[in-house]
């Protein structure tokens, strides 16, 4: 719904090593950044991990288009080992 008071990526992983940096966006259908949000290199393995970002509504309702959500997983050597990706249309 384009009136849904905020837009939210929300993000649950398991079996993260230490040294794993992670990152999420929220994109805008003009690929625009809406919202993001990484942590800090992980200080020990972790069975599983939570986070979160979103941003409220600052309009009558959100444009119309395709909104990304992406889920970056980095180990320390710099490499990409996860990279997730959803979408949300709105009309």
């Amino acid at each position: 719904d384009r009136r849904s008071p905020a837009l939210a990526v929300y993000v649950r992983a398991i079996n993260l090593g230490e040294g794993d940096t992670q990152a999420v966006t929220l994109y805008a259908p003009d690929g625009t950044t809406i919202a993001t949000s990484e942590v800090p290199p992980l200080d020990r393995d972790k069975a599983q991990y939570q986070m979160f970002v979103g941003q409220k509504l600052t309009a009558s309702q959100w444009p119309a288009g395709t909104y990304r959500g992406v889920y970056r997983v980095t180990d320390p050597r710099g490499e990409v080992v996860l990279n997730r990706e959803w979408q949300l249309v709105l009309r």
